[in-house]
């Protein structure tokens, strides 16, 4: 009988899915080669947005390291050729193939892929029937491990790692102003909470606004908690066409806006970049943080003052908003293509990097929570992660949402607007102007298409 080898490729020049049947001959001494012993070789093209040997992040290293020994598992051996296209490219290259239909095989899905969409267009393979053949797989992974690719009561993509948005606050802060972590819970406790700590000379929040992209975890927390998911989702769709006057994102603006008047947010804010903010939380110099689990690795580094006085808490419900108190879950996550002609060697490669020995590498590796049970308690060595883990454990809804606007343009103005908010701009006036320049882009590109605004 014949083997298989099945090879996964990593590339951006030629990320279409490819089949490569190659009949090849070994020499054994002088002999000739029996044809039937000949094994097929089957190359799987990759699509990610690391490069292998520049890149410093640690999931890179996580996802190279896998493929090696994916490779070296196969009966036959294996090869990874690492050609890959720049992580700020990295989405556009991706959806420009998509548009295409020239998907490769399997790729590596971040904020900016619109997986909604491929999924809707028929250009991702449906996981489902899989994940429900294989339950004890399915069940191995976490609550709220599928929030982000199940679209339309489909799974549509396999996670290998999470993270989350959350309100970090520093547990001996809270204690000297007399503080119960409990009591932040509702909007009107934190504002108590960020009172007290004020009174106590202790700078309640820390926030950054040089660039603007800092706020967004708070801004779109806020606008989450009064309008629920979909009108997060609505933003992404829509893009251009959004209308940013709208109650949801007035209130939230004015919302952030009086925690600023009030002197809850630390100073100098304009000048405080995205990195800026988490140092000054790990040398205890405020009380709350509100950023995303991928913060876990500096608030616990070896250096840090603030480690094993640290709590996590789910951002705090507004009253009488839309949004339930749901954690905000972004994933690292595989996809296939529907046009993929060896799904099962693509899903054998799914159930690589989701086993328990992979996960539990992913955890040691990455700093981040795994998508599916590790081999140990992740816990066992790194405590920061069990914390997490539980909070994600103990939280029965999740929403998710790609995390960036469609397009560079309209980003800009939307992170350039809430900057202008913490500088100290009233919000009607910095959405308006939003929604002025979003106007003012569409005309022109109307104009230069030949149509009339």
């Amino acid at each position: 009988m014949k083997s298989r080898k099945v090879v996964v490729s990593v590339t951006a020049v030629f990320v279409a899915a490819i089949l490569l049947a190659v009949i090849f001959t070994q020499a054994c001494g002088t002999g000739t080669v029996d044809e039937s012993e000949k094994a097929p070789e089957v190359e799987l093209q990759f699509a990610m947005c690391y490069e292998r040997w520049s890149s410093e992040d640690m999931v890179a290293e996580f996802l190279y390291k896998r493929m090696d020994h994916f490779n070296e598992a196969n009966e036959q051996g294996g090869l990874i050729r690492a050609v890959t296209y720049s992580d700020h490219q990295y989405a556009d290259k991706l959806n420009a193939l998509a548009a295409a239909n020239q998907l490769p095989d399997l790729f590596w899905t971040i904020p900016g892929v619109p997986l909604n969409q491929m999924a809707r267009e028929g250009l991702l393979a449906d996981l489902t029937s899989y994940l429900e053949e294989d339950a004890v797989w399915k069940e191995s992974f976490r609550p709220g491990a599928f929030a982000v690719s199940e679209v339309d009561g489909h799974i549509w993509s396999i996670h290998v790692l999470m993270d989350f948005c959350c309100l970090f606050y520093n547990t001996e802060l809270f204690e000297r102003a007399g503080i119960s972590a409990e009591e932040l819970t509702t909007w009107e406790g934190f504002l108590k909470a960020c009172e007290s700590l004020r009174q106590n000379n202790i700078t309640p929040l820390v926030a950054a606004a040089k660039d603007g992209s800092g706020l967004m975890p708070m801004a779109h927390s806020l606008v989450q908690r009064l309008g629920g998911a979909q009108q997060l989702s609505s933003m992404l769709e829509q893009g251009a066409q959004f209308d940013f006057m709208q109650e949801d994102f007035l209130v939230a603006g004015t919302m952030f806006y009086e925690l600023i008047e009030r002197g809850y947010v630390n100073e100098n804010l304009g000048r405080t970049a995205e990195e800026m903010e988490k140092v000054r939380f790990v040398q205890g110099k405020a009380a709350m943080l509100v950023a995303d689990t991928t913060s876990l690795g500096s608030i616990y580094r070896d250096d840090s003052i603030v480690r094993d006085k640290v709590g996590l808490l789910p951002f705090p419900q507004v009253e009488g908003g839309e949004g339930q108190e749901e954690l905000w879950v972004h994933t690292n996550s595989l996809s296939m293509s529907a046009a993929c002609e060896h799904p099962d060697a693509v899903l054998d490669f799914f159930r690589w990097m989701t086993s328990a020995d992979a996960q539990q590498e992913a955890a040691d590796w990455t700093g981040q929570i795994p998508a599916a049970q590790p081999e140990e308690d992740i816990g066992k060595y790194l405590p920061e992660l069990r914390m997490a883990a539980d909070l994600l454990e103990q939280t029965p809804r999740f929403f998710s949402w790609d995390g960036i606007l469609p397009d560079e343009d309209t980003t800009d103005f939307y992170e350039t607007a809430w900057k202008q908010i913490a500088l100290g701009k009233a919000p009607e006036q910095a959405f308006s102007e939003l929604q002025e320049q979003l106007v003012a882009r569409r005309q022109m590109q109307q104009e230069a298409q030949g149509f009339e605004p």
